[in-house]
């Protein structure tokens, strides 16, 4: 019996280990009639895919700073794959007070809106199925693990000669990214990019429903850290 558990644990780490994980959007909100505004806190998306429309303490009614959901058909290249996704959010602008005044993103300001998460649960590669009607556009994606946020960088995806069809499709962004465990996977944009999935190579948590970052990013634990570096720069 103890050997049948062993074995039937090996199986299973092997299949976690050869996991593979394609989330579309309209596989995780649907596919809506006509644009939709993505203005509340929290949207469960689903296989660890979740959106943050608007999740600051300070917003107005009326004045709600979200994503958008639209109806959208694109095909993305990963690792010899064809992707199709059916629907996509659009960013729309940089997420409020991430920006300094020299309109440079600040390392340490987690965003609280105009946000899309993701909870990996094992190793892999990870590809943003991003794309924009402007010739080019900046992703940037950060990973907050327990409670520490951690602006990892931005890629740049590039239009080029690509056209998003099945027979020319776009390259998927492959992220730089080493999964720990309890890692919460956040991406965000500087103008109008789409993001139309997520491909990982290995598995994801189902169970993530979403959470707002004052929930994941704890306040004193970044106070601290930044002024640890401040100190260590100083020295």
């Amino acid at each position: 019996m103890k050997k049948q558990m062993i074995i039937f644990a090996a199986l299973c780490m092997a299949a976690v280990a050869n996991a593979q994980t394609t989330i579309t959007v309209d596989k995780a909100l649907g596919t809506p009639s006509e644009t939709k505004k993505l203005n509340d806190a929290v949207y469960k998306g689903a296989n660890g895919l979740a959106f943050i429309g608007d999740a600051r303490q300070l917003k107005e009614e009326g004045k709600e700073q979200g994503l958008t959901h639209e109806k959208v058909t694109k095909h993305f290249k990963a690792e010899g794959k064809t992707i199709k996704a059916e629907a996509a959010v659009n960013f729309q602008k940089a997420p409020v007070g991430v920006k300094n005044k020299q309109n440079n993103i600040i390392p340490t300001k987690a965003p609280h809106n105009r946000t899309v998460e993701f909870k990996p649960a094992s190793d892999g590669k990870l590809y943003a199925l991003v794309w924009s009607k402007n010739p080019s556009a900046r992703l940037f994606y950060a990973v907050v693990n327990n409670g520490i946020y951690d602006l990892k960088e931005f890629k740049t995806w590039e239009k080029g000669s690509t056209a998003g069809t099945e027979s020319n499709p776009y390259e998927a962004v492959e992220l730089d990214y080493n999964y720990k465990e309890g890692d919460v996977v956040f991406f965000f944009a500087t103008g109008p990019l789409y993001m139309s999935g997520v491909y990982y190579t290995g598995a994801a948590d189902t169970a993530f429903e979403g959470a707002a970052t004052k929930e994941l990013v704890n306040s004193k634990k970044m106070a601290k850290l930044a002024k640890q570096k401040k100190a260590a720069a100083s020295e």
